[in-house]
């Protein structure tokens, strides 16, 4: 059994937690694997190798941080088919169940005593003068936005391209349900069980009285425009991959047909989890 150890040396100063990780891997006799010379450094059992091969040969990926590390290795694991298992050293940690001080909780790894529980991504794609220019998976969300200048926005969405709606607002957020509990609640956005697939439009700051969260069936296939663009528009996915927008640009975002896995070691319900963590 072999794992990979991706740290964020951020939340993880002197890289404290991911020794105490590796020494319990050790442990239990996996074989660990590092893309960072300084993890590879802490323990002579750590074969440092580059990160495709990380991906590639692992049969779990560890990581030591908050949901956002998870974040920024989703898309490369999915596209690898490998779980992750997040350990979280963040605020909230919705995804990155086990806390610093459960590593033991591990020794359910040998005896497979844990779960895995996909998460639905979305498929984004960017089309330009009928050409495909960029595209990606996102975790959590793909966002529209303006860029510091304090101007509304003036987009138009479409399902399977029938007219939605028109909206002029700071930008509008396209989440999963596991991006439910991110950016989109903060903008108003509902909160939606992981476990469904479906996709939630919400306006940033709409200018008007009557704009609402759409919760989009999970064979949506949305598409959006952009009108009159006198500022620059942006397309985030999961707070960290930006792309910049030009007037006739067309977004389409759809469900994936890659998943994120994550290991679940507790019995502990998403509803419990957001209990304790949104009070």
């Amino acid at each position: 059994m072999k794992a990979a150890i991706m740290p964020n040396a951020e939340r993880d100063i002197g890289l404290y937690v991911t020794n105490k990780l590796i020494k319990k891997l050790v442990s239990l006799d996996i074989q660990i694997l590092a893309d960072s010379p300084c993890v590879a450094e802490l323990d002579a059992a750590v074969k440092f190798l580059p990160r495709e091969d990380c991906f590639r040969e692992s049969d779990f990926l560890f990581t030591i941080g908050g949901d956002g590390t998870i974040l920024r290795v989703a898309q490369e694991a999915a596209l690898n088919d490998l779980p992750i298992i997040g350990i979280n050293m963040g605020k909230v940690g919705f995804m990155a169940e086990i806390e610093q001080n459960e590593i033991d909780i591990l020794d359910g790894l040998v005896n497979e005593a844990y779960t895995v529980e996909p998460r639905m991504m979305i498929d984004v794609k960017l089309w330009r003068d009928g050409s495909l220019i960029f595209t990606d998976n996102a975790l959590n969300d793909a966002v529209i936005s303006r860029g510091v200048v304090s101007r509304l926005i003036d987009i138009n969405v479409y399902n399977h391209d029938k007219f939605i709606s028109s909206y002029r607002a700071d930008g509008i957020i396209f989440a999963t349900p596991t991006g439910s509990t991110a950016y989109s609640v903060s903008a108003g956005g509902p909160i939606v069980d992981p476990a469904l697939s479906s996709i939630i439009a919400t306006p940033i700051c709409a200018h008007t009285l009557s704009t609402r969260s759409i919760i989009f069936n999970h064979d949506a296939h949305l598409s959006v425009t952009f009108n009159d663009m006198k500022i620059p528009y942006y397309l985030t996915l999961d707070g960290y991959i930006n792309y910049p927008l030009q007037e006739n640009d067309t977004v389409r975002l759809k469900k994936s047909g890659k998943v994120t896995k994550l290991i679940k070691f507790k019995n502990i319900s998403f509803y419990d989890t957001l209990s304790q963590k949104m009070k």
